[in-house]
């Protein structure tokens, strides 16, 4: 390809080549601009992880002393010294019940709340330090080249 090719084609596009330096040719007027970088700081919230709090079930054997009561029965054989008693009593067949006691151990589980627990979040502020490299642009003007300048220095730093 040519370079006559190049600038014939349909999609060069002369403004945009040369840019405002020929739309300015009758102007005296030059501008450049000078840009430097600041630093935009924002916030968001992200997840940083989680905290559980399970309980589970342990179980304890235990064991514990309680003193119980029984009753006992005792026979005990005695002479009759009183005969008119004995003259009344019959021959036959006969029977006397005693009711006798203990005391049964009845073990029960009951449920007793010890304490409770309770989950706070508190939002805690740090300050963290953010650095970055930001660039900015320097303007030096160079006048060795323009005649009747007054500036001792040829060059100026702005």
């Amino acid at each position: 390809s040519t370079t006559g090719d190049f600038y014939d084609n349909h999609h060069f596009d002369e403004g945009n080549f040369f840019g405002k330096r020929r739309q300015q040719q009758g102007n005296e007027d030059e501008r450049i601009t000078r840009s430097e970088e600041e630093l935009a700081i924002s916030k968001r919230r992200v997840p940083a992880g989680q905290m559980s709090i399970r309980k589970r079930v342990e179980t304890q054997h235990v064991s514990q002393p309680v003193t119980t009561t029984h009753e006992e029965v005792s026979v005990e054989r005695r002479p009759v010294t009183n005969a008119d008693a004995a003259s009344r009593a019959e021959i036959g067949d006969d029977e006397i019940r005693i009711p006798v006691y203990e005391d049964e151990l009845v073990v029960d589980k009951r449920r007793v709340v010890k304490e409770e627990l309770v989950v706070k979040k508190t939002a805690v502020q740090d300050t963290q330090t953010v650095e970055a490299d930001l660039r900015k642009e320097k303007v030096d003007v160079d006048e060795s080249g323009v005649r009747n300048q007054s500036s001792p220095d040829d060059r100026q730093r702005i």
